[in-house]
């Protein structure tokens, strides 16, 4: 590459460097730009909410095998919910993540492509 076109490895190195920078910065405002609100909506959160009831009123009824049953659907839907409402929390932070492992690779390819420019010269 560098027998054909000298200092291509360095034009090329140096913008992917900067965007490198650039992905990384954007990391961090990834979280509060994707917040999930796409996925928890208004009508999630007062499903959660009478799902938390409906525990909470079946954990002070009487022990009868009908009332367990009734107590452990309480519990597994407010468990689904539960899980949905951290997922969407969450949703920001899982692109965060991805963004600044692909910024970490190009910054490393740039390195490596300024290096092997540098040692062949």
């Amino acid at each position: 590459m560098s027998t054909d076109r000298p200092g291509l490895r360095i034009k090329v190195s140096f913008p992917l460097a900067l965007l490198s920078v650039m992905l990384l910065a954007a990391s961090f405002a990834a979280p509060h730009v994707v917040d999930g609100r796409s996925v928890w909506t208004p009508e999630k959160a007062e499903q959660l909410s009478q799902a938390s009831q409906q525990l909470h009123q079946q954990s002070f009824a009487p022990p009868t095998p009908a009332n367990e049953v009734k107590l452990e659907q309480a519990q597994v839907d407010y468990n689904a919910l539960l899980a949905e409402l951290k997922a969407a929390q969450q949703q920001g932070n899982h692109i965060a993540w991805g963004l600044r492992g692909l910024a970490v690779v190009m910054a490393l390819v740039a390195y490596l492509l300024y290096q092997n420019e540098q040692t062949s010269r």
